[in-house]
């Protein structure tokens, strides 16, 4: 895991991100409202992606030399957040396509061979074999199944949070994913067990919070930092 992740949010300091999970609280209510504004019009393409100006940069080395948009995704309400939209299934797709090829071309040679067997050789007396193009025919079958993720056994966000999760990981190459109010969703024991399950990733997370915090809450394991009302920063 790279340890040397962070983000810049105008006007504030660097936050040095740990592996895991990491928390961004701004308890000034239109602060908060303002970020998520801003990370829901860059989502839409809204703001452009090479702007210089724009709220905030994610960096992988230490040096903050490197600033890049396409390593971070911004995930955002985990209650609305559709694991199986058309652009996901599409990276699922790309995935399976870059890497069956070499794999699946015997079985779709023998499943040509026994096409042939049950249907063409058995209803005309034409004694020459049939062929289809194996990688488009499976390509197409790839496109036009109902491929998608399994949710049936999903009993809470903490097991959607799994899912998205392991999505991020086996899918893309993302280094970083943002989501907001988590803390609605998760309990502790969920939170904490989900800091030590991404420390095991390639995958750190941030969740942009507001609510109330004078001190760290005890018995919290991961990273937080907090803005208070007068947008004074307290790292735990």
């Amino acid at each position: 895991m790279n340890e040397n992740l962070s983000v810049t949010i105008f006007p504030y300091d660097p936050f040095k991100l740990d592996s895991g999970l990491n928390i961004i609280n701004f308890q000034n209510q239109d602060e908060y409202s303002k970020n998520i504004f801003n990370f829901y019009q860059l989502k839409e393409k809204i703001r452009l992606l090479d702007d210089p100006d724009q709220f905030i940069h994610f960096y992988i080395d230490d040096q903050m030399q490197t600033s890049t948009q396409k390593e971070m995704d911004f995930v955002g309400s985990l209650q609305t957040y559709n694991i199986n939209s058309m652009p996901n299934l599409k990276l699922v797709y790309d995935h399976i396509d870059k890497n069956s090829k070499v794999e699946y071309k015997d079985e779709f040679e023998k499943i040509n061979l026994k096409l042939n067997e049950l249907v063409f050789d058995s209803s005309c007396p034409f004694d020459g074999p049939f062929d289809f193009d194996n990688m488009s025919t499976f390509e197409s079958m790839l496109k036009f199944k109902l491929l998608k993720f399994d949710v049936g056994n999903w009993q809470n966000y903490y097991d959607k949070m799994l899912s998205v999760i392991s999505f991020y990981k086996d899918f893309t190459d993302k280094k970083l994913l943002i989501f907001h109010d988590l803390h609605k969703l998760l309990n502790l024991e969920q939170v904490n067990e989900m800091n030590n399950y991404l420390k095991t990733t390639e995958l750190s997370i941030v969740s942009f919070e507001s609510f109330d915090m004078s001190t760290k809450i005890e018995g919290l394991n991961c990273k937080v930092f907090s803005i208070d009302s007068d947008h004074v920063r307290f790292d735990y």
